[in-house]
């Protein structure tokens, strides 16, 4: 909601909300769907033993009672672009804080996506990767941390996350901030190399499965890749260079970006916020909203 803002469908709670599910009619059901879904908006994906002419078949029926149109999808509006950027929810006694740390990228359609995402490996992409190795590994303060990109059809959001112990929020905080603000400073080759490495070898198993296939292809439907788009990714992280990584992670993950989320007892973890250097705390309520 923070990134977002309350008009975006990214700034929403996906499951809906107590009032907004139980207003719901079967009449606004029929309604929405007669809005948008509509065949020339849809695709469909098949993988497992069998030939394009047997599915064409099965599906022929789909072709005279699915009457043709287009839906025209609503416009995205533009995240929002909050003017400050430390947040928290008071959860009154709890022994853990969880922390958000993110900003909005670029959709996923966009050719700058991918290489985001090989950026970020190293960064928080597994538990072999910083977030983990620091503050489980190293600080012993969380089961796991972890950062991603999301892909969607409008700037997707990085996040960064953890849930750590009250008692060490302000010192997970810290840790936040020096990964993410000199992330780039401290890619070195060996970085690099390891991120080929993990990344290459995924590959290899990404379409052990019928549902990697599948994965494979709604991929591609979803953001209007090529056929080849792998193959293009792969050739692109096989040239990539240290300062081709350090150039995306200055445009992608500049720390002076990135807003941060904190929910948990504010009695014992309001106070030492401050010394952050991310300005006051912006106080909210457990539906992301301003506090008075």
């Amino acid at each position: 909601r923070q990134l977002y803002g309350d008009a975006h469908v990214a700034g929403q709670t996906l499951g809906g909300t107590e009032a907004t599910v139980s207003s719901l009619t079967l009449a606004d059901l029929k309604a929405w769907y007669a809005k948008h879904l509509a065949p020339g908006n849809t695709t469909f994906h098949v993988v497992g033993d069998i030939g394009a002419a047997e599915v064409k078949e099965a599906l022929a029926a789909l072709d005279a009672d699915w009457k043709s149109k287009t839906a025209t999808p609503a416009p995205f509006p533009a995240p929002a672009t909050p003017s400050d950027r430390l947040f928290f929810i008071d959860m009154p006694g709890a022994k853990q804080s969880v922390i958000y740390m993110g900003r909005a990228t670029v959709a996923g359609d966009d050719p700058r996506f991918y290489r985001l995402t090989v950026a970020n490996n190293r960064l928080g992409a597994g538990s072999s990767a910083r977030l983990t190795q620091t503050l489980r590994i190293a600080k012993g303060y969380t089961y796991g941390a972890y950062s991603s990109v999301q892909r969607a059809h409008y700037p997707g959001a990085f996040v960064a996350s953890s849930q750590v112990r009250s008692n060490v929020t302000g010192a997970s905080l810290e840790i936040f901030k020096d990964l993410v603000g000199n992330y780039a400073q401290t890619f070195g080759e060996d970085d690099l190399k390891t991120t080929k490495n993990l990344i290459g070898k995924g590959n290899t198993r990404r379409f052990e499965t019928l549902g990697g296939l599948l994965a494979v292809l709604e991929t591609m439907s979803s953001f209007a890749l090529p056929k080849d788009f792998i193959a293009k990714e792969s050739a692109e992280l096989a040239a990539l260079t240290l300062k081709d990584v350090h150039a995306d992670i200055g445009q992608f993950l500049p720390i002076s970006d990135m807003i941060v989320v904190v929910v948990g007892d504010g009695e014992t973890q309001l106070a030492g916020l401050e010394k952050l250097g991310l300005g006051a705390p912006v106080l909210l309520d457990r539906k992301g909203q301003r506090l008075p």
